[in-house]
């Protein structure tokens, strides 16, 4: 069962996805913490199409893991 903070965690993090990350952009900055598992799990929920067109830039080791196991394509913050 999950949490009631992992569940808040989740919902957070789906809707700041959701409501900032837009069709337009190309390149998206990856942070980390707690909440980078959820962001990742949603950003794989994106029409593949989409991600396919963007760069994903990962700020920590553990979210540039999280990024290529998911198949998307990771940039290097000093690009």
């Amino acid at each position: 069962m999950t949490s009631l903070i992992e569940q808040a965690k989740q919902k957070a993090a789906y809707q700041a996805v959701d409501e900032h990350v837009l069709p337009s952009h190309r390149v998206i900055g990856v942070g980390s913490g707690s909440t980078v598992v959820h962001v990742v799990a949603r950003l794989l929920k994106r029409d593949p199409e989409l991600n396919a067109k963007t760069v994903f830039v990962p700020t920590s080791f553990q979210s540039r893991g999280l990024l290529l196991d998911g198949g998307l394509t990771v940039g290097d913050v000093e690009q």
